[in-house]
C-alpha cells in the first residue's frame, strides 16, 4: 500500500453537509450525462479548415439509443431506492431520456450552424479589412 505523507496545512476540514433534495441532484446529474456525450459525441474528428462536423443521421440515432439506456442504467445504480426512479412523479425512462438527448442534439446543431454563419461572416470582413488595408498602404488590392 501506498502511504500518503500529511499535508503540511494539516488535516481536512469535515465536508459540509449536503442536503439538496435528491430530485435535484438526480436532475442536474442526467442534464450534465446528456450535455456532455453529445457535445463530445455528436461531432466528428477535427478537420483543419473544416472543425469538427456533425455525425450522420444513422450515427446520431444509434448515439440516442444506447445514451439512453447508458443514462437509465447509470440512474438506477446511482439513486436507485428499491424501486423505479422518477422526477416528481415522471418515471425516468429511456424514451424520456431519448427525447431529451434528441431536442439538446437538435439545439446543439442549431448553436452549431449559427456559430458556423457568424464565423463566415467574420471571415468575409477580415478578408475585406485586409483588402482595403493593403490599398491604403501599397495602393493595390
Amino acid at each position: 500500500a501506498v502511504s500518503v505523507p500529511p499535508s503540511p496545512r494539516g488535516p481536512a476540514p469535515a465536508p459540509a453537509p449536503f442536503d439538496w433534495p435528491w430530485e435535484l441532484v438526480l436532475a442536474v446529474y442526467v442534464r450534465h450525462a446528456v450535455r456532455k456525450m453529445n457535445a463530445v459525441l455528436c461531432f466528428g474528428p477535427h478537420v483543419p479548415g473544416v472543425g469538427r462536423q456533425p455525425i450522420s443521421g444513422m450515427a446520431q440515432h444509434r448515439h440516442v439509443k444506447i445514451l439512453a439506456v447508458s443514462v437509465v442504467e447509470a440512474v438506477q445504480r446511482d439513486f436507485n431506492q428499491g424501486n423505479a426512479v422518477a422526477l416528481r412523479e415522471v418515471p425516468l425512462t429511456t424514451d424520456l431520456v431519448e427525447e431529451l438527448a434528441s431536442d439538446h442534439m437538435k439545439l446543439l446543431y442549431a448553436h452549431h450552424q449559427d456559430l458556423n454563419a457568424a464565423l463566415a461572416i467574420a471571415n468575409k470582413d477580415g478578408e475585406e479589412a485586409r483588402k482595403a488595408e493593403r490599398m491604403r498602404i501599397w495602393g493595390y488590392a
